[in-house]
């Protein structure tokens, strides 16, 4: 085993170890590494389209992955050819924010069947339930989390598969921007600043940094592996009249009713403070 071999292997039980204690911490189980649970092909067949507008061909992705064209086109991937492809993209884009930009394009239709169900739901709130619910549809390597006991809400995303360092980041990142996306969507209008901490690098230059400006955000160095994201604890010129966290998640409502309207008033007051994780 070669030394860059060695690095990869020891830092892939590092993050196992740190996965372990924190999963112990969080009353998480995490998913045993031999598992056989398939990552849906539909994201990566995205990932490389993306790296074929930077300029990558898909062949030679596919190649130094060590995957077929029509291994790509199956319904799911292991999580080992997710590892390699991951792994390949990363050595052969020459973007930086390839996760970031990654999640940017996942407008809520990518996602299926549960995107279907998310853009009918009657309310954010009910929306992010349903998601947290339904989360291993989209993808079983992760996990979401969400609570609601206004003026508090957290989102959480929290792996469940140990990943390398690389692909971890990947994926954090692509989940996190995906995320952005689907809440702006769901709300209609400007989200209201949130906190957002997340164990990744932040953007450099993508059109996802312009997103997270709006917001308070720490990256990296967080002592564990994952998402949070909170309603900002002090609401500036940008938040006013937006109803807080109640507000947010009544957005959308089944009467077409905004945060604030009568009907989304109606919704808010019918929130519930429980657990959808």
């Amino acid at each position: 085993m070669t030394a860059s071999k060695v690095a990869r292997h020891h830092d892939a039980l590092a993050v196992r170890a740190r996965l372990d204690l924190f999963c112990q911490a969080a009353g998480v189980r995490p998913a045993p590494v031999e598992t056989r649970d398939l990552l849906p092909a539909r994201y990566y067949l995205r990932l490389a389209a993306l790296l074929e507008e930077l300029g990558v061909p898909r062949r030679r992705l596919l190649r130094r992955a060590g995957l077929s064209r029509r291994r790509l086109q199956a319904e799911g991937l292991s999580l080992a050819e997710v590892e390699r492809l991951c792994g390949a993209a990363l050595t052969l884009a020459p973007d930086p924010d390839l996760g970031w930009r990654l999640g940017g394009r996942l407008k809520p239709d990518a996602h299926a069947t549960l995107g279907h169900a998310l853009l009918r739901a009657p309310s954010i709130d009910a929306a992010l339930r349903l998601a947290a619910r339904y989360f291993a549809l989209l993808t079983p390597g992760f996990l979401l989390r969400y609570r609601l006991a206004p003026p508090w809400a957290e989102l959480e995303v929290l792996p469940r598969l140990a990943l390398g360092p690389g692909t971890l980041r990947l994926h954090l990142a692509a989940i996190l921007a995906g995320l952005m996306v689907e809440l702006e969507h769901l709300h209609g209008d400007a989200l209201p600043p949130l906190e957002i901490a997340a164990s990744v690098p932040p953007p450099r230059a993508s059109e996802v940094a312009l997103w997270l400006a709006r917001h308070r955000c720490r990256f990296g160095g967080e002592g564990w592996p994952g998402v949070r994201v909170t309603p900002a604890r002090r609401a500036g010129p940008r938040a006013q009249g937006t109803g807080g966290a109640r507000g947010a998640a009544s957005g959308r409502t089944a009467a077409g009713g905004r945060a604030g309207s009568p009907a989304g008033e109606r919704r808010a007051r019918r929130l519930g403070g429980n657990d959808a994780a």
